[in-house]
């Protein structure tokens, strides 16, 4: 009897020879294996331990059996196949993989990624989904699930993935069609605010004319305004001639008369007269100019104004002219300036 071991590069290849003589070796078929030497019969060739296995023909030990492509175990072991919602393309040991995100499969032992159908549109799923129902609505969506999802309307947003309804905006606020977060719910127009606190309506002296998440603006200096929830600058009043106010201004009577002027809080104001002056805004009366002294300025600003009388001549407090400057006693007046008598 003739026996022959043949090598190859993985290993042993186990052959018997098929009848006395010199003839070669016969290799054990694939899906099988024999670890005996020297055998003379095909009996000594063992089946791979799981159906689900294979070998190359000539394998000499359970090791060489290897799992099917859609199923995964440890040489020469028991094979699983892999579950809905996974695949594998090769043999061998290797894991079996995931359908991706947003996918799904219900197809057991499957050996192609093609098995993993896309989810309706506007829906999720997890890596290794294996149904239908799995694909649930993304955020800012509603509906069923494995169905395909609608929009949360505009004024509404939804935070979670899944069938639950879309939520209703804060008062006073609204978002985009498809929002996700409450976030997205901004503040209209002639209010402010943001988040779970919600919206405050504008407050006078203040507008906000478009809908985010900014703040009211001050009505500007020189103008005022009452009313709250204001959406426009044309809400902001002028105030009265000659008067001013601070920015965001809510009354009339924040209205002052400006340096140079006098007059009632929130009325038209009145330029001081020549020979007065007025250096600060307020309801203040002008002031004189002091004695030797005349300004001819009307609704001046500044003490300034108050031009010493020449010399040796004099006037009352708030003269208005030069020729209110009288000579002093021993003087008289000449050619212009005031001379010795």
């Amino acid at each position: 009897m003739l026996l022959r071991t043949r090598h190859a590069m993985s290993g042993p290849e186990i052959s018997y020879p098929a009848v006395n003589g010199s003839s070669a070796c016969v290799d054990c078929v694939a899906d099988t294996y024999s670890p005996t030497t020297a055998a003379v019969s095909p009996a000594t060739c063992l089946d791979c331990p799981s159906e689900f296995s294979q070998s190359v023909p000539g394998s000499d030990g359970a090791n060489d059996c290897n799992c099917n492509s859609g199923y995964t175990g440890s040489n020469g072991g028991d094979c699983r196949e892999c579950v809905p919602g996974k695949y594998k393309p090769s043999i061998g040991s290797a894991a079996c993989t995931l359908c991706p995100t947003e996918t799904y499969s219900t197809t057991d032992a499957a050996t192609s990624a093609g098995v993993c159908e896309s989810c309706p549109l506007y829906t999720v799923s997890l890596a290794g989904s294996n149904n239908l129902t799995d694909c649930v609505c993304a955020l800012g969506y509603t509906g069923p699930d494995g169905l395909e999802c609608t929009p949360c309307v505009a004024g509404t947003y939804k935070d979670v993935i899944g069938s639950s309804l879309c939520l209703s905006c804060p008062a006073d606020s609204t978002s985009l069609s498809a929002s996700d977060a409450l976030s997205d719910c901004l503040c209209n127009a002639g209010f402010e605010g943001s988040g779970p606190a919600g919206c405050e309506p504008c407050s006078t002296g203040r507008y906000k004319v478009d809908w985010s998440g900014d703040s009211c603006l001050l009505c500007p200096a020189g103008s005022y305004h009452g009313l709250t929830t204001q959406t426009s600058p044309d809400a902001c009043m002028l105030c009265p001639i000659a008067s001013n106010s601070p920015a965001g201004s809510s009354t009339i009577l924040a209205c002052t008369c400006n340096a140079g002027y006098f007059g009632s809080d929130g009325t038209n104001c009145s330029g001081c007269a020549a020979g007065k002056y007025k250096e600060a805004p307020g309801d203040q009366a002008c002031a004189l100019c002091p004695e030797g002294t005349f300004s001819a300025v009307e609704a001046s600003d500044t003490s300034g104004s108050c031009e010493l009388c020449a010399a040796f001549s004099f006037s009352g407090a708030g003269a208005s002219a030069a020729a209110n400057c009288s000579c002093i006693p021993g003087y008289t007046r000449g050619a212009g300036d005031c001379e010795p008598c």
